[in-house]
């Protein structure tokens, strides 16, 4: 009896491998105590704008410590699970749809829920509106378009109206209206409570035709 229970109780141990040097060790099989990725990033919402970072709607991926510590205290952000991307319209919600319908609803969501704007820095010299400029404030709402398809028939320099061309392919162009509005008009008027500090900023006004709007997602 005594020598069953001595072989049992050598039988449960883990068992041995050898290391390079051929000592003994013991196999010790714990994926439950793995390391966390600490590479891996925080997904989360932002629930207003914050500076720096994006704006009211996006989807952000920062470090942890900066999520759970800053943003998620203070109320400025909530994790990025399907209710919340829903309830806040978080802008990932569209990537890898093939659908024409659902892009040009997507599309339309953007510009009825925000105004997309490009500040643009000056100091009462000269100043101008290029194509990269468009297409960095298009990019903070997911619309990844390539230089080549915003038309502008020469950079803006002047306040006012201006016409600007999205084409998307030979059959389909998208029309804005680029306003221009000085500073001193943003100050004296309807923006003067939103506290911007450039000198000037530009709002697209987007046509209701969208059918067949290609966006670039990355």
């Amino acid at each position: 009896m005594q020598r069953l229970l001595s072989l049992l109780r050598v039988s449960s141990r883990p068992a041995l491998v050898e290391n390079a040097r051929g000592y003994g060790t013991r196999r010790e099989s714990k994926p439950w105590k793995q390391r966390p990725n600490r590479k891996a990033k925080l997904a989360l919402v932002l629930t207003e704008d914050v500076d720096k970072l994006g704006r009211r709607g996006h989807v952000v991926r920062v470090e942890h410590g900066y999520g759970r510590n800053w943003l998620l205290p203070q109320g400025k952000a909530v994790y990025a699970t399907p209710d919340n991307m829903e309830l806040y319209g978080a802008r990932e919600e569209m990537q890898g749809s093939d659908s024409e319908a659902d892009i040009a609803a997507f599309v339309k969501g953007v510009f009825a829920k925000h105004d997309i704007s490009v500040t643009v820095p000056s100091e009462g010299g000269e100043w101008s509106v290029h194509e990269q400029h468009i297409a960095k404030e298009l990019r903070r709402f997911c619309l990844h378009v390539p230089l080549d398809c915003i038309q502008l028939s020469k950079p803006i320099t002047s306040i006012g109206a201006h016409p600007v061309f999205l084409t998307v392919d030979d059959e389909n162009e998208i029309s804005f209206t680029v306003n221009v509005v000085s500073r001193d008009t943003r100050q004296t008027g309807q923006y003067a409570s939103e506290g911007y500090v450039a000198p000037l900023f530009i709002t697209f006004q987007h046509n209701t035709s969208l059918a067949g709007y290609k966006h670039y997602l990355s």
